[in-house]
């Protein structure tokens, strides 16, 4: 998945179980979709608080570390915008969604059912997060630690929007993801149509999309889920071998 400009690991889930499910979640209806947040003060999993005590242990000689992941958790305020449409006037070039044309090779051979349902969406970290992180200007290992925990709120705002898209829309179907920028068949200028589509949506999560169509908070990210008959991801047709963040073999068939 397309996080700006890192590869990002992780697997949809069937069910959310990361801090006690979906039914903490807030959860409200506006812009035309649903806008998530993570109730206040959430904090990590403990085995995401320890993986970055571990990677950080040579700067933590005095708990600073510690006392950054315990101020993180009380600002905290990742959020997700999800916005279903039914997928209309398909063809060799793209889709139209509520209006908004997607174009690409891959848009155009992934959501080609007619009729059939594909969710836009975008996640992040929360400006807060980011705003705090980006502030540490004075001590660059303090400022990749909380980099760090802006990563691990997007993961769990992650976890929580696959969950309830998949619960919500695809609950007894096969589900996949696009995303601009993963693939050059559906690249990062795939924003804007996305953005488009996802509207004042999008902006109620604090996400701004620069001119380079990254966006900021830095740990954010965004993309389509479908339905699909098989097993998808966009890591089957990147021929990056050597990729951390790789989730499936490379399919030459797929390719």
């Amino acid at each position: 998945m397309f996080d700006n400009a890192t590869k990002f690991c992780y697997t949809i889930p069937e069910k959310s179980n990361l801090y006690g499910g979906l039914s903490l979640m807030n959860m409200e209806n506006q812009y035309g979709g649903v806008l998530l947040s993570l109730p206040a003060n959430t904090p990590l999993p403990d085995a995401m608080r320890q993986n970055i005590l571990d990677r950080w242990d040579s700067a933590n000689a005095e708990g600073e570390i510690d006392e950054m992941i315990d101020y993180c958790q009380t600002i905290a305020c990742p959020k997700a915008f999800i916005k279903a449409a039914e997928i209309a006037e398909a063809d060799e070039n793209g889709c139209t969604l509520d209006g908004t044309r997607f174009t690409g090779p891959l848009i155009a051979e992934k959501l080609s059912n007619v009729g059939a349902t594909a969710v836009g969406y975008v996640i992040t970290c929360g400006r807060e997060l980011h705003d705090y992180a980006e502030s540490l200007t004075d001590d660059i290992l303090m400022q990749s630690a909380a980099m760090d925990v802006c990563l691990a709120y997007l993961q769990m705002i992650r976890t929580e929007a696959n969950a309830y898209v998949k619960e919500t829309y695809f609950p007894d179907a096969h589900m996949a993801v696009l995303n601009p920028g993963s693939l050059n068949s559906w690249p990062l200028s795939g924003q804007r149509e996305l953005f488009a589509f996802l509207g004042e949506g999008a902006d109620a999560t604090g996400i701004e999309l620069k001119e380079s169509m990254l966006m900021v908070p830095y740990k954010s990210g965004s993309g389509v889920y479908f339905k699909t008959e098989k097993h998808y991801e966009n890591c089957m047709r990147c021929p990056k071998l050597d990729c951390p963040g790789r989730r499936a073999p490379y399919n030459e068939e797929e390719a």
